[in-house]
């Protein structure tokens, strides 16, 4: 009978302690919520963190040539959907399947130029995109071209502090055919240089 009282005395010791530690348990996740309650209050409203737009990119300079084709270009700097809509890049191109950037170039201190390159399975097309100072859209041209379906079409370009020089090679006939555009660039606009 003894035994049966030490065995009962030691059980309900046990049983005891658990009570009161899931008691306590219990008040420190209370205790846990009501804190993090008065965190959120006191935490100001949860801005969007800033869009990396630009990681890796490298400022070039003058002379630039862009020759960006299957061949020679890297999947390096893949935009995001938010970057891509930020930097409105389906307005310039809504058929690409990926957009990456390039390089930057200063022609201004007014607004930023991108290189973008866009791709898909059979074409590829680097364009030279001016912002403002808020991302917003001033003037794009296409400065570099590939396709594979053909190899028969190209373009490249020498880009200068002051002008751009666009070469459109199409070899689908007997010889090369070679069309040359010079584009100015001002204000953030591009400005195709008559003859």
């Amino acid at each position: 009978m003894k035994n049966n009282a030490l065995y009962t005395f030691v059980i309900l010791t046990i049983l005891l302690s658990c009570n009161d530690k899931s008691t306590e348990t219990a008040k420190e996740i209370k205790s846990q919520k009501q804190l993090s309650e008065k965190v959120k209050q006191v935490q100001p409203e949860k801005v969007a963190p800033e869009l990396n737009l630009f990681p890796d990119i490298i400022l070039q300079n003058f002379p630039k040539v862009d020759s960006t084709n299957f061949n020679n270009f890297k999947e390096e700097n893949k935009l995001t959907d938010a970057q891509i809509a930020k930097l409105h890049l389906n307005e310039i191109n809504p058929d690409a399947e990926h957009f990456y950037t390039r390089y930057k170039l200063s022609f201004s201190k007014n607004f930023e130029t991108l290189a973008v390159t866009a791709t898909s399975e059979m074409e590829m097309k680097t364009y030279l995109i001016n912002y403002d100072k808020d991302f917003k859209l001033k003037d794009h041209l296409q400065i570099a071209y590939d396709e594979i379906a053909e190899s028969w079409m190209w373009t490249i370009a020498k880009i200068e502090s002051n002008k751009i020089q666009i070469e459109e090679h199409n070899a689908s006939g007997q010889q090369d055919e070679v069309t040359k555009e010079t584009y100015l660039v001002k204000d953030g606009k591009f400005i195709k240089k008559s003859l």
